[in-house]
Parts: C-alpha cells; sequence; structure tokens
C-alpha cells in the first residue's frame, strides 16, 4: 500500500513538473520564435499568399517581425524556368486566373518554399 501511493504521489508531481516547465516554455516570447528568417506560402480560395520576415530579440526580450521582401513565382514545366507573378514586402498575393494544378514558391535572398496549388 505504501508503495503504490508513494509511486502515486510521485507520477502526480513529475507531471505537475512537466506541465509547468511546459507552461513556461510556452510563454515565453524569446523561446516561442527564436531569431531568423521566415516565410510560407499557401493556398486558399483562389488566392496564394507568400509572407516573409526576419524574427529578432530586443533587449527587453520582445520578439520583433521584420517584413522581408518576398516574390510568388511560377515554374515552367516545359522549361524549368520560374516567372515572377507578384513581388513585395511582408504580405503578397496572387490571384488565380485558373485550376490547373502548377507548382508555386515563394522566394527571397534567405529562403525559399514550395507549393503544389490548383491555380494559373
Amino acid at each position: 500500500m505504501f508503495n503504490r501511493f508513494t509511486r502515486a504521489i510521485a507520477v502526480g508531481a513529475v507531471a505537475v513538473l512537466v506541465a509547468l516547465g511546459l507552461a513556461v516554455v510556452a510563454t515565453s516570447p524569446a523561446q516561442a520564435l527564436p531569431p531568423g528568417h521566415r516565410g510560407s506560402i499557401s493556398y486558399s480560395n483562389g488566392v496564394l499568399t507568400a509572407t516573409a520576415f526576419e524574427s529578432t530579440v530586443d533587449h527587453n526580450g520582445e520578439v520583433i517581425l521584420t517584413p522581408d521582401p518576398v516574390t510568388i513565382q511560377r515554374l515552367n514545366p516545359n522549361t524549368g524556368a520560374w516567372r515572377t507573378l507578384a513581388n513585395g514586402t511582408g504580405t503578397i498575393t496572387y490571384t488565380c486566373r485558373g485550376t490547373t494544378m502548377r507548382t508555386f514558391r515563394m522566394s527571397n535572398a534567405f529562403l525559399t518554399r514550395q507549393i503544389v496549388a490548383p491555380c494559373v
């Protein structure tokens, strides 16, 4: 009986420590988004959206997001060349004019991400 009781207390204590540890990690701004360049491309309802930004941490530990230049490009399957459809800074969009599956990418000087979407 004593061993079961001790084991139950130990398991409960570990669960509480794990929960507290996860809460600390999840609420720390500097831990939530490490410094660096970030970017994404997505498709929804006939629109491609690309984002690019740099995350830094100021002297107070606050995360600062600075928009980066970004381009949306479509791959020509016959030539392998990329054609620029839109460019800007931070978040940009491209409205599709058809539903043929194509390969797109967001790119800038720091990173490239690809997506296949029903968009022309």
